[in-house]
């Protein structure tokens, strides 16, 4: 009987011994599940305070600062424009790509094309139809109210590139001033730099916003490229 009841206390005791063993690997493996989230979340929400509009990583300065030389590229479905100038505080001056290439002069007050048949500057509309996406207030409301997504750096030529999305309706409550409920594809927005932290170039894809405005659009791209700050002493107006 004793030996009966000292293997029963023996099993009884290894029962117990792997039932706490047991115990023990699944508050430990909870303990560091929570513990990886909680770091997770704790990483992602510095990573996206340190790179969206709250405080992101480069600045726009240089752009705020209106002395640059800038490329200008607009792709509408099968279409590519380009505007190539130099910008000097508020006066921009810039040439449009086309089967006639035109010029153009911009300040604060209108602007002017060069009539290429009696070669005088005539006021006109803004060629630019995506002229918003270029001043640089806009740009910081984009990234303050756009999502930031992801960082890419490129072992290449050591750009970086950051990468956000941002609603339609977003973009029409910034800019049109209208409140609109559609469900859409975001538009997407890339700030890249180079490797000393100079803004070389801003992407657009904002295919979503311009098919909102007109159904007809099957793509909408833009690149702003931005070289020579500080470097315009000048612009001569006619």
């Amino acid at each position: 009987m004793k030996k009966e009841n000292k293997k029963i206390n023996q099993q009884d005791n290894s029962s117990l011994k792997s039932g706490l063993f047991f115990a023990f690997y699944i508050v430990f493996f909870l303990v560091v599940v929570f513990l990886l989230r909680t770091g997770y979340k704790e990483n992602n929400s510095k990573v996206t305070a340190t790179n969206s509009g709250y405080g992101y990583s480069f600045k726009l300065t240089r752009l705020e600062n209106k002395n640059y030389y800038f490329i200008y590229t607009e792709e509408l479905d099968t279409n590519t424009t380009i505007y190539e100038g130099e910008r000097f505080a508020n006066t921009s001056k810039y040439k449009k790509s086309g089967s006639i290439i035109q010029e153009y002069i911009e300040d604060s007050q209108e602007i002017r094309y060069k009539n290429p048949n009696t070669l005088t500057w005539e006021k006109c509309d803004n060629p630019m139809i995506f002229n918003k996406f270029t001043n640089s207030n806009n740009i910081k409301r984009l990234l303050t109210h756009g999502t930031y997504i992801s960082k890419t750096m490129y072992v290449s030529n050591k750009d970086t590139a950051y990468n956000y999305e941002i609603s339609t309706s977003t973009i029409a409550k910034l800019f049109d001033k209208v409140e609109i409920d559609i469900d859409d594809k975001p538009n997407t927005m890339s700030i890249i730099l180079d490797e000393t932290g100079k803004i070389k170039e801003i992407k657009y894809d904002l295919t979503s916003y311009y098919q909102y405005k007109n159904q007809n659009t099957s793509s909408y791209k833009i690149s702003l490229k931005y070289s020579k700050y500080g470097e315009i002493k000048e612009i001569e107006l006619p």
